[in-house]
């Protein structure tokens, strides 16, 4: 008796400044940190950013951790009204619509992930 459980994970086929285009589903795709739930609720430094696989499409954004099995562990995010921009630290905040659900903060690695995000 064998479980199939994929060892592969996104930092196996891509690095961490990379950014993948896809003009034909126009679809951004790359490596940015998202600051943890539980770090936003106890400032437990420990594990603040997670760093995830995104891809970003005009009318849809999801992620995938960076470990074994990603797929399950896939976050789809809800339909943004606004988006805050830190261009100085590279961090950019997605405001849900809905004010009891939390907003999410994305770090990108670098300023040209964060140009490529932004535009």
């Amino acid at each position: 008796f064998k479980f199939l459980v994929s060892k592969e994970k996104p930092s196996d086929d891509h690095r961490l400044l990379d950014i993948e285009v896809n003009t034909y589903e126009e679809r951004l795709s790359c490596f940015m940190w998202q600051r943890s739930y539980f770090y936003n609720k106890a400032r437990f430094a420990n594990h603040g950013w997670n760093l995830r696989w995104f891809s970003l499409m005009h009318d849809q954004v999801y992620s995938v951790p960076d470990r074994a099995n990603f797929e399950r562990h896939k976050i789809r995010y809800p339909a943004f009204t606004e988006i805050v921009i830190d261009q100085n630290r590279h961090i950019i905040k997605l405001c849900n619509p809905n004010p009891k659900k939390r907003n999410f903060y994305l770090m990108a690695p670098s300023e040209e992930i964060m140009e490529q995000v932004v535009e």
